[in-house]
């Protein structure tokens, strides 16, 4: 399967952070909270897909600070497939307009643990209920919010059915287009 293709234990726990490797998207924070989780959880590993400005400085940072659970994986175009995998999503970015793919993370029952006040993330992640939200201008917080999903399957599994039903009540184009058909009837009828 994927995770032996990527080099990762079949039963170990996956932190998916699909990102462009640059300023934006905070990676920095991802290498910082590495190792807090590994002295607590050495089996999971953090999978970083992306390319980037960035990458080749975070992959030298990596090597030289000896952060051994973090696996840069570059471009890769199945994201779908990087979900099936995926315990938990992370994306800490300082930027972000409307993160396609933390709704993507949400609809395949993946919990996000994503930045506040970013993008539309806190207008539809209530913390602690469908995802979890941190500051990204620190980095407290997000090991914690990280373990804290690890060490609970009940809760990462209750997280994720709420992002997903989310996702289906909000994001559903199916539901969107035939609710627009309705309201266009009833103007037509009026």
């Amino acid at each position: 399967g994927l995770k032996e293709k990527l080099g990762i234990p079949a039963g170990a726990p996956v932190i998916l952070t699909p990102a462009r490797i640059a300023e934006e998207k905070n990676i920095p924070l991802v290498l910082d909270i590495a190792p807090q989780v590994a002295a607590r959880f050495p089996e999971a590993y953090f999978v970083v897909a992306g390319d980037g400005p960035l990458l080749d400085q975070m992959k030298a940072r990596v090597a030289r600070e000896g952060i051994s659970n973090v696996k840069f994986i570059g471009y890769f175009n199945d994201v779908e497939a990087l979900l099936s995998i995926a315990d938990i999503f992370l994306l800490p970015s300082f930027l972000e307009l409307h993160s396609i793919a933390i709704l993507e993370a949400m609809r395949s029952g993946v919990p996000v643990v994503v930045s506040s006040d970013v993008g539309c993330n806190s207008e539809f992640i209530e913390d602690g209920v469908n995802g979890i939200l941190r500051d990204p201008f620190r980095s407290d917080g997000w090991a914690g919010a990280i373990m804290s999903l690890l060490s609970d399957e009940v809760q990462r599994r209750r997280m994720g059915e709420q992002g997903r039903a989310l996702c289906r009540e909000r994001f559903d184009i199916q539901r969107t287009a035939r609710r627009f058909e309705e309201l266009y009837k009833e103007l037509l009828a009026a």
